[in-house]
């Protein structure tokens, strides 16, 4: 049986009209697709970025740290020996002018121990609070890439569900 000129044009029009509406919404989830995934490889740029940041801050703090160990260590053995020459001072003069004297240079190299003590503590905390900083920054990251990740499987979901859905529509057309 021939469908009669009109319904065939009808039929055909109706076809073009849903191919395209589903041409267009296709083409928008495409250009949302690469958006999303042009977004994603920024996150992971900015990512790789500030993990090179973070690494470079970390070398400069351990090479920090060790600079002020060592400085430390060379004070703390000159004050040591100071001490001791100090105290053997003490023990072999008489003079009671000498003894106050040699006291007071104790007393002030004990101060200035106790103050590289403090400013050591005072170190180690900011060190502690850069690596919480970083610790920080890694999760965030990770959570945002976590998030654009599931942005782009619940786009790449829609995508398939529209070709689904146009796949259907061609097959009820050609039926």
């Amino acid at each position: 049986m021939v469908l009669p000129v009109d319904t065939d044009i009808l039929r055909m029009r109706v076809q073009k009209d849903l191919e395209a509406k589903f041409r267009f919404e296709l083409e928008s989830r495409n250009a949302e697709l690469e958006r999303t995934s042009d977004a994603l490889y920024e996150s992971r740029r900015q990512l790789e970025i500030l993990k090179t940041a973070l690494e470079s801050n970390k070398y400069e703090n351990d090479k920090f740290m060790t600079d002020l160990r060592e400085r430390h260590k060379v004070e703390v053995t000159e004050l040591a020996e100071e001490n001791h020459s100090l105290q053997l001072r003490i023990e072999e003069g008489r003079d009671q002018e000498q003894i106050r004297k040699l006291r007071r240079d104790l007393d002030e190299s004990k101060r200035r121990c106790t103050e590289m003590g403090t400013e050591l503590v005072e170190i180690r905390k900011e060190r502690d609070l850069a690596k919480m900083d970083k610790n920080d920054l890694l999760i965030k990251h990770a959570k945002e890439i976590e998030e654009e990740r599931t942005t782009r499987r619940v786009l790449t979901t829609e995508n398939d569900k529209l070709k689904f859905k146009g796949k259907c529509l061609e097959d009820d057309v050609h039926k």
